[in-house]
């Protein structure tokens, strides 16, 4: 007695393990296959745009025919729909002309020459010596006198100055111009009987000449000055009034 085979392969069928694994991997490939032959080729007429790290908006060349890309610049000099077309910008930063903290172009020295130049300096004019308690007249412009000379014990106020044995010079200027006379232009200076320059002192009793003298006035100023060791007298002052001034020389031993 022949029995018929029982059909197996019906809907409800279940299907082995290894067989569906086979199914998967022909789908996985067919999908694979399907989505390599629809890939667009590139348009080598535009330039790929690349993301602002910091924006997210592309920086590099954009399509200018894509929508909403900006237009390009007007290469005018005056802008598009501009009506004037003589001056361009009226930025002054654009001007080329004007170049505010830009290189400075080195200019020559008046009359020529460099650091390394003698400059050769007019001689200042010395007037005759006189003795002290002596008036002498300065050009039109003052008259000088010397009408103390005393050796006194001098005090150092500030760097440089030495304490110690000095001199006191008082002097008297008499304005003899129509002009008021700077006094603060005034200079006076000492020196021994060698030749040797004194120091100059800011301690008391120094009170030297200073602000405008009138016309016909006069003043009077202590100057005080420091011994170096070994100045010996009899001393030389000089005055000077004013810088184009001769300069008025005074002698004698300090008492």
């Amino acid at each position: 007695m022949v029995h018929a085979q029982k059909d197996t392969a019906g809907p409800g069928a279940r299907v082995p393990g290894s067989a569906r694994r086979a199914m998967l991997a022909v789908l996985i490939a067919l999908a694979m296959i399907t989505g390599c032959g629809q890939t667009a080729e590139p348009d080598p007429s535009r330039s790929p745009a690349t993301d602002d790290p910091a924006s997210g908006a592309p920086t590099g060349p954009q399509d200018p025919d894509r929508d909403g890309a900006d237009p390009a610049p007007d290469p005018s000099p005056t802008g598009s729909g501009s009506g004037d077309s003589g001056s361009g910008s009226d930025d002054p930063g654009t001007d080329p002309s004007a170049t505010p903290g830009g290189p400075a172009t080195a200019q020559p020295a008046p009359g020529g020459g460099d650091i390394y130049t003698e400059v050769a300096v007019p001689e200042q004019d010395y007037l005759p010596a006189v003795d002290v308690q002596t008036a002498t007249q300065v050009d039109d412009i003052a008259r000088v006198e010397v009408v103390a000379l005393n050796r006194a014990e001098v005090e150092a106020r500030t760097a440089g100055e030495i304490s110690g044995p000095g001199i006191i010079v008082t002097a008297v200027i008499r304005n003899e111009s129509d002009a008021d006379l700077d006094l603060a232009l005034v200079t006076v200076n000492a020196e021994d009987a060698a030749g040797l320059p004194l120091t100059p002192m800011s301690g008391p009793p120094a009170d030297p000449f200073f602000g405008p003298l009138a016309p016909g006035s006069k003043a009077e100023a202590t100057y005080v000055f420091g011994l170096p060791q070994g100045a010996v007298g009899p001393f030389t002052v000089t005055i000077n009034p004013a810088p184009d001034a001769a300069v008025a020389v005074f002698g004698g031993d300090a008492f």
